[in-house]
């Protein structure tokens, strides 16, 4: 499938065995965007849900773009919003790996920033979601 200047797809690619077993839930997420000198920018509160009674401690990944049409993330940043900390784990050039911590039946809020330079004149934001 050919698409024109993607600029970012927002998957969580989870570990569905590991999702299941722990019972957490994605369930809203407010984005915003913008462009400024040559750089997109998104700003996201990722929101999740524990429904079961046992604590999950999750690695979940977030995907960057890979494509022709952008240059390379210049930041990410993903913060744990009850405590301000820091949940990023692991950085690659595919994505980020970070960590997820919910009581049971609790509820987590995570803020996430990304800055990737815009390489043509463009920018295309494409949301897809997991089938399960």
């Amino acid at each position: 499938m050919k698409l024109k200047n993607i600029l970012i797809s927002v998957i969580f690619i989870f570990s569905f065995g590991q999702i299941y077993a722990q019972n957490l839930e994605f369930y809203r997420e407010d984005i915003t965007f913008g462009i400024k000198d040559k750089y997109f920018y998104v700003k996201g509160d990722y929101y999740f849900y524990n429904v079961g009674n046992d604590s999950v401690n999750s690695l979940l990944f977030y995907p960057f773009p890979i494509d022709s049409n952008y240059g390379n993330v210049d930041s990410i940043n993903i913060i744990m919003i009850s405590d301000s900390s820091n949940a990023i784990q692991n950085i690659s050039e595919s994505g980020a790996l970070f960590a997820l911590k919910i009581k049971p039946y609790g509820s987590k809020k995570n803020q996430y920033f990304l800055s990737i330079k815009i390489i043509r004149e463009k920018a295309e934001y494409i949301l897809l979601t997991t089938k399960e």
